[in-house]
């Protein structure tokens, strides 16, 4: 809690006495898969590929301190808000496409056509319970279920250029999603959702266009309608869609100078979602809320003056909110700054010779900045200044590297958020209340490392 480190009661990197044990996260992932190509000597490309993937996800954390009471047997209480959430799936998919040779529609225009499907199916164990933090014994369970999914998708891509000068592209995109779950507490906790089986149909569609207007000005105009899978789980009543619909339109220029050592993009964008996804303390997780509207600009430069040293510059100007229950009203979206920024440079070249061989080596420094992050609609986070850097030098196959991270050693949050906590130094010493949490960023660090080259 940041009133404890304010009021020197902890460390900014300590952490508490109690309720604080078998914290930590165990996660591991094998992916094998191919990818089979063939092409034709006028440009055209059928492209084929699987893949089989198997993850393990385990995740143990305590948000809260001690708040929580068993859904199960409600006299249970007290026993600390450590919650074990398990993910394990195996999924298998393809994906394949075939993409046509240019092909000329009259004396103005050409077009590229590609079809293409993607097809996932996929078979998930979920879990979560809280457990006693000393001997890690479950006291109450939130989810034990079996998930199987589905993805079957199908699209079609146009590329179309006209005088050379005008650029279209885009096409529409169908996915069926299918989600069937056995809630094994069904029997055991009734938190009245939905008939655990969905299915819908997910349109999309994705267009840009661009136009040259000179050799180093081009002004750009993108539209695209995706989804972002939602826990099946938890849709209320009624629902039935297993996915929010996505949408977002963007429009800016790109300016790059005749010997392309200097480009610069401005853009501004604005994207709708159905459903906002929004960190919640004690559930452990993020719960869906209502739609969300993030509107913004974007700009970026990057230069090359000379070959050996590149510099690049990002901003970004934000605003993010999601509708409440009651109509007219809305909140800012936790944890979206509403400025960021991104310096980088890098110089790199050869900087003498070792046993009649080149040693080359390179150097980089980032800065970012952030900036304007809502915690609540009224609580801003204070700005965060990160300095990392790094260097090399290699000498044939081998190189040698050091990379620093938080330069200047500052003590600044990784995440903060606001919710109710009951932690406290010594049992019973507090009850619970609302107070702003920090996470410590890494105070400085430096790792140095070896790579060979094959």
């Amino acid at each position: 809690r940041q009133d404890d480190v304010d009021a020197g009661r902890l460390g900014f990197y300590d952490s508490y006495p109690h309720d604080t044990q078998g914290q930590g996260v165990r996660s591991s992932r094998v992916i094998v898969g191919e990818e089979l190509e063939h092409r034709e000597p006028d440009g055209s490309l059928a492209s084929f590929s699987s893949w089989f993937m198997a993850t393990d996800f385990r995740d143990r954390q305590n948000f809260s301190g001690n708040v929580e009471v068993s859904r199960i047997d409600p006299t249970r209480f007290g026993l600390g808000d450590l919650f074990e959430t398990t993910n394990r799936e195996a999924a298998a998919g393809l994906m394949s496409h075939v993409r046509t040779a240019p092909m000329r529609l009259g004396d103005v225009a050409q077009v590229v056509i590609e079809p293409g499907i993607y097809l996932r199916a996929g078979r998930t164990e979920q879990s979560k319970s809280l457990l006693v933090p000393g001997d890690l014994a479950v006291w109450d369970r939130r989810i034990d279920s079996g998930i199987a999914t589905l993805d079957a998708a199908a699209y079609l891509d146009l590329d179309m250029r006209f005088w050379n000068r005008l650029r279209i592209s885009g096409g529409p995109r169908a996915d069926l999603l299918f989600v069937s779950i056995d809630d094994r507490l069904g029997s055991v906790i009734d938190d009245g959702t939905a008939p655990h089986r969905r299915q819908g149909v997910a349109p999309g569609l994705h267009a840009t266009a661009e136009y040259e207007a000179a050799r180093w000005i081009t002004p750009v105009f993108s539209f695209g309608q995706g989804f972002r899978s939602l826990d099946a789980e938890r849709l209320p009543p009624g629902s039935s869609r297993p996915y929010s619909t996505v949408r977002s339109v963007e429009g800016g220029l790109r300016v790059t100078l005749p010997d392309e050592r200097y480009t610069t993009r401005l853009s501004a964008f604005e994207t709708w979602v159905d459903n906002e996804l929004v960190f919640e303390a004690t559930s452990g997780g993020l719960e869906r809320q209502n739609a969300s509207v993030r509107r913004g600009w974007v700009g970026s430069f990057v230069a090359k003056p000379v070959d050996w040293f590149l510099a690049s510059t990002a901003v970004s100007v934000s605003d993010a909110v999601f509708a409440t229950r009651v109509p007219g009203i809305s909140h800012d979206v936790p944890n979206v700054p509403s400025l960021l920024v991104r310096v980088d440079a890098t110089a790199r070249g050869r900087v003498g010779t070792f046993h009649n061989q080149a040693v080359t080596g390179r150097a980089g420094l980032g800065y970012t900045l952030v900036a304007g992050r809502h915690l609540t609609d009224p609580i801003v986070a204070p700005a965060n200044h990160v300095l990392n850097a790094s260097t090399a030098l290699r000498w044939g196959s081998i190189e040698l590297g050091i990379d620093a991270y938080n330069l200047l050693g500052l003590q600044y949050a990784d995440d903060q958020e606001v919710y109710v906590s009951n932690w406290s130094l010594r049992p019973g010493q507090q009850p619970a209340s609302l107070a702003t949490h920090s996470t410590a960023a890494p105070p400085r660090t430096l790792l140095g490392t070896v790579s060979v080259y094959f």
